[in-house]
C-alpha cells in the first residue's frame, strides 16, 4: 500500500477519534461538525515518526494536539454564526481544548504540556495582533505590515508544531526551520490568509518573496516523512510562481 494511501486512513481514523471526542447531539442538531486539520496531522505524524517515538505515545499526542489545533481555529469561527450556534461554536472550541489536557495529563510528560501552554498564549496573542492590524482601516498599507500579518498567520497556524519540535529537537534546528517553511506555504496557499496580497506586493516582489520560501523549501534536508506535504504544498504554490513570472514577462513586452 502506497505511503499517500497510509497516511490516509491514519488520517481518517485520528478525525474520526477526534470527532468522537467533542461528539454531542447538539452540536450535531445545528451542524457543527468540526474536523481535524490535514495539513497538521501530516506534518505532526512526521515530526513525531521522526523521534522514533514509540505509538503509545504517538497516538495521544496526535489526538491531543489536533483536538487543541481544533479548539483554537474553532474560535476563529464564532463570528460566522449567531444565537445558540454562536454559543456552541465558543463552547465546543473551549470543550475541545480542555480535552487535550486531559489527553496530555495522562501522559505525564509535563515539559511538552508547558511546552503546548506556552505556544496557545502565542496563537492567542497573535490573533490579537492580526484583530488589530485588520481592523486599522485608516493605516496604509505596505510591504513591512503585509509581511507582519503573514508572521502572524504563521505563528497562528504553526506555533503548535514549533513546540512539538523544540519538545523532540532541543538544540537541532533542522526539522523546526524546515517545519517553518512548510507552514508559511500552507498560510500561502490559502489566500483567503493574504486576500489582500496583489493590493500590496507589486508582481515582481510577489513573484521574489515566492520563489525564495519555494527555493528554501526545496534547498532544506531531505525529510522523507515531509516528502507528501512538501509534494502538496508547492503543488499548489507552483502554479501561482508560473503565473506571476508570466505577468512579469506581460509586463516586459509592453
Amino acid at each position: 500500500m502506497a505511503l499517500a494511501e497510509v497516511n490516509d486512513i491514519r488520517f481518517q481514523e485520528l478525525d474520526q477519534r477526534v470527532r468522537y471526542y467533542i461528539d454531542h447531539p447538539l452540536l450535531r442538531k445545528h451542524r457543527i461538525e468540526p474536523a481535524a486539520s490535514r495539513f497538521h496531522f501530516d506534518v505532526l505524524s512526521a515530526i513525531l515518526r521522526g523521534a522514533n517515538l514509540p505509538s503509545v505515545k504517538t497516538r495521544p499526542i496526535l489526538e491531543a494536539v489536533l483536538l487543541l489545533q481544533l479548539g483554537l481555529s474553532i474560535h476563529d469561527k464564532v463570528d460566522a454564526h449567531t444565537g445558540q450556534a454562536r454559543q456552541l461554536m465558543v463552547l465546543t472550541g473551549d470543550y475541545s481544548s480542555g480535552r487535550y489536557y486531559w489527553i496530555l495529563a495522562r501522559l505525564g510528560d509535563l515539559r511538552l504540556l508547558a511546552g503546548l501552554c506556552e505556544a496557545v498564549v502565542k496563537v492567542n496573542e497573535a490573533k490579537m495582533a492580526l484583530w488589530s492590524l485588520q481592523r486599522d482601516a485608516d493605516a496604509e498599507s505596505s510591504l513591512q505590515r503585509l509581511q507582519e500579518k503573514l508572521e502572524l498567520c504563521s505563528t497562528i497556524h504553526g506555533e503548535l508544531l514549533y513546540a512539538v519540535c523544540q519538545w523532540l529537537f532541543p538544540g537541532d534546528p533542522a526539522w523546526l526551520n524546515q517545519v517553518r517553511s512548510l507552514v508559511k506555504a500552507y498560510v500561502l496557499s490559502d489566500r483567503r490568509s493574504v486576500d489582500d496580497l496583489p493590493s500590496v506586493f507589486s508582481v515582481r516582489q510577489l513573484n521574489q518573496w515566492l520563489s525564495d520560501l519555494i527555493e528554501n523549501i526545496l534547498r532544506g534536508p531531505i525529510n522523507v516523512r515531509l516528502q507528501q506535504t512538501t509534494n502538496f504544498l508547492l503543488e499548489c504554490l507552483l502554479p501561482v510562481q508560473r503565473n506571476l513570472e508570466q505577468q512579469l514577462l506581460a509586463e516586459g513586452n509592453r
